[in-house]
């Protein structure tokens, strides 16, 4: 028995048609404006917590359901914000962080500059003592991630200090008197009135490997020290040395981290930049590093935000039109070594730049940003889009590898009526099962004694659909498309 590797939605002659990035029809969210890539996911269920306008005065918070973008009657928030808030976070445990520049929330000024959020909306009361540290150093939170027990948020500040990240006990929000705070007084790179400092983007690798990047001059607060931009730190924010990038090499604003299953740092920022660290910090000369082009609202094109999917593949989104010389709107996605990926199609792009894009449990992509429209679909600031057919890895199966040529389906693709033609099995059983991308089974049966069966997808949604045919001696995998 020869051991063969295969995608689950293994391409059968259908290559020009199995394209990933098609537009989840039934994912229509109808809120109100979105509050710019304020959006955060939870990570249990797949559903949204959005930030959206009500006036210029006036913010709320929904949270909509993962499969058809509609709002949740039981998450309702006890009043609106009277400021934009700036960064949301879900914790592992379900409840919602939320931090903006408010004096107060709820009439209450126990509540300033963070709030946390029951899975039902309430107010949990038990944190509420951290207030004052981030009024105090007027800080601006951009981004806030969970690392077990502890919540790290950085940002940006007007203080001297430059103290742009901060960690608080999750038990309750108090200060974590653990945490070098001296060490995270980044120096600032230029005149802080030219250009503000700040952290965009913080990346927990496990407990004790973090990594921060951002535009700062030095963590430590060394001048010409090599860790500015990007940098990894302990749990107690200690600086690790085993980590240095070279600033001769890459001195770019950074936006987004992520990591591929090799340990290496994907990286996206500004001035087109998509890059990847090895693991010591330097810069991965094996990667090729797409040319990005097009014009942003701050002149050069930009990355804003990189996911790595489980295929290693690079899906990144911002402001740009081009790609290694093909045409892709705001989103692309690159293998895993840097080159195009061309079988991500995103259904035209945005017609304004995206801000944010957040992978589901199933591999598909939420896209959050500022445009009126996704190609032809009519869509407002959020839509979802399918990631999944090229993207997953490769399931590794103990099969006999036994041509599967005398299997057909046509016309494919097909208004939902499809023939499956299986020469050379008559009297043969086989299972047949269908998945959507969703990974959900569609179709179930037994085929026995024939080789015509027709198969009825009328009352599916359009796109694509996977057929496993399986019996003791063959695995065969074909893929449909409904149009």
């Amino acid at each position: 028995m020869k051991k063969i590797y295969f995608l689950f939605m293994l391409i059968a002659g259908f290559t020009a048609t199995a394209q990933d990035g098609w537009v989840y029809s039934a994912f229509n969210p109808t809120l109100p404006t979105l509050s710019s890539h304020i959006v955060t996911k939870d990570y249990a269920t797949d559903d949204l917590y959005v930030c959206y306008y009500i006036s210029s005065s006036s913010f709320s918070i929904k949270r909509i359901n993962a499969s058809t973008g509609a709002a949740s009657g039981s998450f309702n928030i006890p009043a609106n914000f009277s400021v934009k808030p700036t960064a949301m976070l879900v914790q592992s445990d379900g409840k919602l962080i939320v931090y903006g520049s408010f004096s107060s929330y709820n009439g209450s000024s126990t509540y300033k500059r963070i709030v946390r959020f029951n899975t039902n909306g309430s107010i949990d009361t038990s944190f509420s003592q951290v207030g004052n540290i981030f009024v105090e150093s007027n800080f601006i939170c951009r981004t806030i991630a969970e690392n077990g027990s502890k919540i790290i948020l950085g940002g940006t500040t007007s203080s001297t200090d430059y103290n742009m990240l901060f960690q608080i006990n999750k038990s309750n929000g108090s200060p974590d008197t653990t945490f070098n705070n001296n060490a995270s007084h980044i120096t600032t790179l230029f005149n802080p009135f030219q250009i503000q400092e700040c952290i965009n983007d913080i990346y927990v690798n496990s407990p004790n490997e973090i990594y921060i990047g951002g535009y700062f001059g030095s963590y430590t607060g060394a001048i010409g020290a090599n860790d500015g931009f990007l940098c990894k730190i302990t749990s107690t924010g200690v600086l690790s040395t085993s980590f240095d990038i070279d600033e001769t090499v890459f001195a770019t604003t950074i936006n987004s981290i992520d990591k591929q299953s090799n340990n290496k740092l994907i990286v996206g920022g500004v001035d087109g930049t998509l890059v990847r660290f090895n693991t010591d910090g330097s810069l991965d000369n094996t990667f090729t590093s797409p040319t990005i082009t097009g014009v942003s609202t701050f002149g050069n094109p930009r990355v804003n935000k990189v996911q790595v999917q489980p295929s290693d593949k690079i899906i990144f989104a911002g402001e740009f039109t081009t790609v290694n010389g093909v045409s892709r709107n705001d989103i692309a996605r690159v293998n895993s070594n840097g080159t195009t990926d061309l079988t991500f199609d995103p259904a035209g792009g945005s017609n304004v730049f995206i801000d944010n894009i957040i992978l589901d449990s199933t591999n598909n992509l939420y896209v959050i940003g500022q445009f009126s429209s996704f190609g032809s679909y009519t869509r407002k600031y959020l839509i979802k889009i399918s990631t999944s057919v090229m993207g997953r890895p490769a399931l590794d199966v103990d099969i006999p590898e036994i041509s599967n040529n005398k299997i057909s389906v046509f016309p494919n693709p097909s208004n939902g009526i499809f023939n499956l033609q299986m020469d050379g099995y008559e009297g043969e059983t086989f299972e047949l099962t269908m998945y959507n991308t969703l990974g959900q089974t569609i179709i179930e049966k037994t085929l026995t004694g024939e080789n015509n069966y027709q198969i009825d997808l009328t009352g599916q949604n359009t796109g694509n659909y996977f057929i496993k045919l399986a019996n003791n001696n063959t695995v065969i995998n074909k893929i449909i498309v409904k149009k």
